[in-house]
């Protein structure tokens, strides 16, 4: 049945990246940050730099280079199926294209799960006049897609040659 399957398309998430990447005017650009518990103790949210320690960050995209760094199980789990496709493909010498959705919305998500969520739940507060519960700062940037823009960039890398062996976000 292997001779009938000419690539596989693994969908994967942004998840497995961790905290998104930074550049420090110090140091350049800096993956693997972990803000600091005594830090958010006393209200500072913004992360420093893992090198130095600057405050001096700004935030950068999260490029396909970026290690992994997994904070959740959830991530754990993405990179562990990734891994596995890898070697099931180089075995069988097969093409894998991996694409690491972010933040995915549409019609049909959870309207009560707050990750999934979120842009209903945002929707339905203000919807309710109701206080929409804001976290840390304020200022935490989600990038988003939506379905069906997520399904013409997965059709388009499944058609696309140079997609094939690769990892992209979208």
């Amino acid at each position: 049945y292997l001779d009938k399957i000419s690539q596989i398309l693994l969908p994967s998430s942004r998840a497995l990246y961790g905290e998104r990447s930074y550049y420090c005017d110090n140091c350049g650009k800096i993956f693997r940050i972990r803000r600091n518990i005594a830090d958010l103790e006393n209200h500072y949210w913004e992360p420093k730099c893992s090198k130095c320690h600057s405050k001096n960050l700004s935030s950068t995209p999260t490029k396909e280079d970026c290690s992994p760094d997994p904070l959740s199980i959830y991530a754990i789990t993405k990179l562990s199926q990734e891994q596995l496709v890898r070697q099931f493909s180089e075995s069988y010498k097969l093409p894998t294209t991996i694409l690491r959705y972010f933040n995915v919305y549409g019609p049909g998500q959870s309207l009560i799960n707050p990750y999934t969520g979120v842009l209903s739940t945002f929707y339905n507060r203000v919807s309710a006049k109701k206080i929409l519960n804001i976290f840390e700062d304020g200022l935490e940037t989600r990038d988003f897609i939506f379905i069906d823009d997520l399904v013409i960039a997965s059709i388009k890398c499944l058609e696309i040659e140079k997609c094939k062996g690769k990892i992209i976000n979208i």
